[in-house]
C-alpha cells in the first residue's frame, strides 16, 4: 500500500487514543514508542475545561501496540517514519488527536537539548498525504534548530502542523483552544505561519501568549526581517559569483511568490534596478504587486510552476518547500539559488540535500540554505519571545 494511503490517526481514531509518541533516544540508540488515551470526548477545548482530560491515563502495551501496528498494516510505514528521524537526528514525533473535533496535529521536535524550544505553526493542505506532512515537519524542525544555531540563540527547533479543513462555525473556538493546549503542554512557542488569516491568530493569542505572528505589531517586523536577511544573502551571492560585476542593477532576479517576503523583496530588487521575473499561483497578489511596482516595464509574470525553467542570474523561491529536486536541475538556468521559502531542497534526509546541493555545486550554482538566507525572520521572531520572558 502506497504511503498516501497510510495514517496513524486512522489507528487513533478507531482505537480510540489521543497521542501517539515515537521516541528516537539518540544517547540509548534505540527508539520508544508511547500509546495513550488522555482525554475523552467531553472535554471542552474552549473553556479550559479539565474534566474531560482522564485522571487516569490508558496506556498501551508494548504487545498491544504491535498488535495494533499489524491490525492496521503499518509496520513498513512506521519503519519509514524511524528512518526518516534517525537520519535528520530527530528527538521525538507525536500525533496528537482530538476525537471529538476531529483535530490531527503533528508535532516535530528536532531537538530539546536548549533553553526554549521554537517553531512554526501551520495548517497543512487537505490535499497532503500524512507522509507529505510528516516528511514536512521535520524538515521544518530541523531547519529550525539550524536557524537558532547560525543565530546563537538558546532555542531548539520544532514544528506544528494541523492536518484539516480551517476551522468553522462551532468548532473554531474548539479548534484554538485544542491547539493552545498543545502550545502549553509541550512548553513550545510557535510563529503562527501558513493557513491562518488573522482573526485566526487573535482567537489563538487569547488563549496563550507562546506565539507570535505579523499580526503582533502593525508593521510586519518579522517579515520585513526575512526579507533584509534574505535580501542580504542575494548580495552575499552575487559578490561570490561575479566578483566584478556585482551590483544588483542589472540582474535578471526571480521571485516565486508575492506573499509579505517575496512581494516585499522583489519591490527592492526592482528599486535597485534588477529585471524581475515573478510569479505567484494567487493572482490578486500578483495584480497588487504590479500596481506597487516603480518599474512594471522592468517585469515578467510567469506561470508559477514555470518559473523555475526560466534563465536569470538568481532564484529566489519564496513561497512553497521542495521547489528544487533532480527533476529541476535538469533545465534549470539560474546562477544563484537564495529564497525566503522552507525548505527549498526536495530530500528529506540531510544526506540527500548534501548531495543534491553538491550536484548545483558541479553545475556552478551557488545554493545558500534556507536556514541562512531567511534566518533573520526566525532570529526576530525569537527575540520577540524572548522580549516577553524577560519582562515577565
Amino acid at each position: 500500500m502506497h504511503k498516501k494511503n497510510l495514517s496513524f490517526f486512522t489507528m487513533l481514531e478507531n482505537e480510540e487514543y489521543t497521542t501517539l509518541t515515537i521516541f528516537n533516544n539518540i544517547e540509548q540508540q534505540n527508539v520508544e514508542y508511547t500509546l495513550n488515551k488522555e482525554w475523552s470526548k467531553t472535554v471542552v477545548w474552549k473553556g479550559q475545561d479539565s474534566k474531560g482530560l482522564l485522571k487516569k491515563v490508558k496506556k498501551a502495551s508494548d504487545k498491544q501496540f504491535t498488535e495494533l501496528i499489524e491490525k492496521y498494516s503499518l509496520q513498513e510505514y512506521l519503519r519509514d517514519v524511524v528512518d526518516l528521524m534517525k537520519n535528520n537526528r530527530h528527538k521525538k514525533l507525536i500525533f496528537i488527536y482530538d476525537p471529538k473535533n476531529n483535530i490531527r496535529c503533528i508535532l516535530a521536535c528536532h531537538n530539546t537539548n536548549k533553553e526554549y524550544v521554537v517553531g512554526g505553526l501551520r495548517r497543512a493542505l487537505e490535499v497532503q498525504s500524512e507522509w507529505q506532512i510528516i516528511s514536512d515537519a521535520l524538515c521544518l524542525a530541523r531547519g529550525m534548530s539550524f536557524r537558532c544555531a547560525v543565530a546563537g540563540l538558546p532555542c531548539s527547533g520544532i514544528s506544528l502542523a494541523v492536518h484539516g479543513p480551517a476551522p468553522k462555525g462551532d468548532v473554531v473556538d474548539e479548534f484554538f483552544g485544542f491547539v493552545s493546549y498543545i502550545i502549553e503542554r509541550f512548553e513550545i512557542f510557535v510563529a503562527v505561519e501558513g493557513g491562518f488569516s488573522g482573526k485566526d491568530v487573535s482567537l489563538l493569542k487569547s488563549y496563550t501568549s507562546n506565539c507570535v505572528s505579523e499580526e503582533s505589531n502593525s508593521k510586519n517586523t518579522i517579515s520585513l526581517a526575512a526579507t533584509y536577511s534574505v535580501y542580504t544573502a542575494i548580495k552575499v551571492a552575487l559578490q561570490c559569483r561575479y566578483p566584478e560585476n556585482s551590483q544588483i542593477q542589472g540582474k535578471t532576479i526571480a521571485v516565486q511568490g508575492l506573499g509579505s517576503i517575496g512581494s516585499s523583496l522583489a519591490l527592492q530588487l526592482l528599486d535597485e534596478g534588477a529585471e524581475l521575473i515573478v510569479a505567484d499561483i494567487d493572482e490578486r497578489k500578483v495584480e497588487n504587486f504590479m500596481s506597487r511596482c516603480s518599474r512594471p516595464q522592468s517585469v515578467v509574470v510567469e506561470e508559477f510552476h514555470s518559473i523555475p525553467m526560466q534563465m536569470g542570474h538568481v532564484f529566489a523561491p519564496c513561497a512553497f518547500s521542495g521547489v528544487i529536486d533532480r527533476d529541476t536541475m535538469s533545465h534549470f538556468d539560474y546562477h544563484i539559488i537564495a529564497g525566503g521559502a522552507n525548505n527549498i531542497m526536495s530530500e528529506p534526509v540531510y544526506e540527500d540535500e548534501i548531495a543534491l546541493a553538491n550536484l548545483l555545486m558541479k553545475k556552478e550554482i551557488i545554493y545558500i540554505p534556507d536556514w541562512i538566507s531567511n534566518f533573520g525572520g526566525a532570529m526576530h521572531g525569537v527575540s520577540l519571545f524572548m522580549d516577553k520572558k524577560i519582562a515577565a
